[in-house]
């Protein structure tokens, strides 16, 4: 899932929305500070939140996060008043008296928990990191299990397995939703999958802060996602193959009555195997900020022999072709085809313009891994656009 977010971020929803909204959502997330929320000037109002003890404002933090991840792009707020449509709710007139994304979100986040829930959901599926889900398993079109005897077992089997392997999950409940375009989803939630956060809370009769460990649960572990129009599954899941595998046939065999073969288990997220070839050199795609696509290395392997792999590298002072006359240099004097090779893994490097400035993002890519030489996550996105453009992350749009 995604990085939470620091509550020097949530600051924002602070500083941006109206005051009795404002005051209705501390209110429902059982902080009541004794201060006036309309009158009172906004260092105070920042002040007072940031007193709050961890203790209590957990709630709290996690509200505004999610108002701020909603209000942060009309992309997303679009997507909580379309799924407050396709529930057939009918928003009231004085919504549209709010102007800003901020007391949309929060009115919304107020007024229609629901609806926030289901869409806020669905959002976070969508954001979750590509190289997590396990595509493109099908399988007979079945109509999935959806009793409770049929969802306790899988809950079983999933406890077990991440007991089993991990040592953790003991326990295990499953939430299934369907989605409007016929998918069917089951989250997988688990007891004690837990994130350490430390804090530092002042002792009531000092003053002094020490610090306190808390433990946080993600919101779920594993997603299956199964379209039965087309027969499709999709798995999210963190662990590597091994675990999808074993989780992908307890679904099968408790929700759809299947057995699942191992053969049609597979996980290719990237098609990087076209890159050996000069006409499929990478270009630059202006559109999205990215002035310059060049490959710096990239591994060869013979089909045919299993321990037998070449290396190429070429400098970052080199022309943008050098890695093909690199490749033609040493296979054309060994009368060896190309054909004959599968890449094993490349290395991309992207040149960004982005807030008037010039960034250099190098991506390594392997069939079912992409790793990013940066944390920012504008640039992470840029690239990740970038391979879909380029037709180097060929996963299906699930969603």
């Amino acid at each position: 899932m995604e990085k939470k977010m620091s509550s020097t971020n949530t600051n924002t929803v602070i500083r941006m929305g109206n005051r009795k909204l404002l005051k209705q959502v501390f209110e429902r997330c059982d902080c009541c500070p004794n201060i006036d929320f309309e009158h009172s000037p906004l260092f105070v109002l920042l002040e007072t939140y940031a007193a709050i003890p961890p203790s209590k404002s957990g709630k709290l933090i996690h509200a505004l996060q999610d108002i701020l991840f909603v209000a942060s792009k009309a992309d997303n707020l679009s997507k909580v008043i379309e799924t407050a449509l396709e529930c057939n709710y009918c928003l009231p007139p004085d919504f549209d008296t709010f102007k800003k994304r901020y007391d949309k979100a929060m009115y919304l986040y107020l007024n229609c928990k629901d609806v926030w829930d289901r869409a806020l959901l669905f959002m976070t599926t969508d954001a979750l990191y590509a190289h997590s889900w396990y595509h493109g398993i099908y399988l007979p079109k079945i109509t999935p299990d959806l009793s409770d005897e049929a969802r306790h077992k899988l809950e079983d089997n999933c406890a077990a397995h991440f007991w089993q392997t991990q040592h953790r999950g003991d326990s295990c409940e499953i939430k299934y939703v369907q989605r409007f375009n016929g998918v069917h989803y089951f989250y997988v939630y688990l007891n004690n999958y837990p994130e350490i956060v430390d804090t530092w809370e002042a002792s009531g009769e000092t003053g002094k802060k020490t610090m306190v460990r808390r433990e946080e649960s993600f919101s779920f572990n594993v997603v299956f996602a199964y379209n039965q129009n087309l027969g499709r599954l999709d798995t999210s899941c963190k662990g590597g193959l091994k675990h999808a595998k074993q989780l992908e046939k307890e679904f099968c065999e408790k929700i759809l009555g299947y057995e699942l073969k191992e053969t049609e288990i597979v996980k290719k997220v990237y098609e990087i195997d076209q890159l050996k070839y000069r006409k499929n050199q990478l270009k630059p795609n202006l559109r999205l900020g990215v002035k310059r696509a060049r490959i710096l290395a990239m591994e060869l392997r013979y089909k045919f022999m299993k321990n037998k792999r070449d290396k190429k590298y070429v400098g970052t002072d080199e022309p943008d072709s050098a890695i093909y006359d690199a490749i033609d240099r040493e296979y054309n004097c060994r009368n060896v085809h190309l054909n004959l090779l599968k890449t094993g893994w490349v290395r991309v490097e992207l040149t960004i313009l982005h807030d008037n400035a010039e960034h250099k993002l190098l991506l390594e890519l392997r069939p079912g891994q992409c790793k990013f030489s940066s944390e920012n996550e504008i640039l992470r996105y840029i690239g990740e656009e970038y391979l879909k453009e380029a037709c180097i992350d060929v996963q299906p749009e699930l969603f």
